[in-house]
């Protein structure tokens, strides 16, 4: 089971809201904040420290690229392009 739930982290440390269900990933368009936050905080109560840096280096990265849009517009958002691999 702690592969399946593994396979939502994408490679920058984001996470998907779905993946699909059979065995291989179905790369979603987006990473969700959400879902990150819960997995950054499920990793570090399964001991997963590189996992749950990963998750919190990206959701680091999120703030930051949301403090031009909330600035200027007001606006926060809750989903990421993820990056190409």
């Amino acid at each position: 089971m702690l592969g399946r739930l593994l396979q939502y982290q994408h490679p920058s440390g984001g996470c998907f809201n779905y993946v699909g269900d059979g065995p291989q990933v179905e790369e979603q368009p987006t990473l969700g904040t959400l879902n990150t936050s819960f997995f950054g905080h499920l990793m570090l109560a399964l001991d997963r420290r590189e996992e749950a840096i990963r998750a919190g280096d990206w959701l680091r990265r999120w703030v930051a690229a949301n403090a031009a849009h909330m600035k200027q517009e007001g606006v926060l958002y809750s989903n990421m392009t993820p990056p190409a691999r």
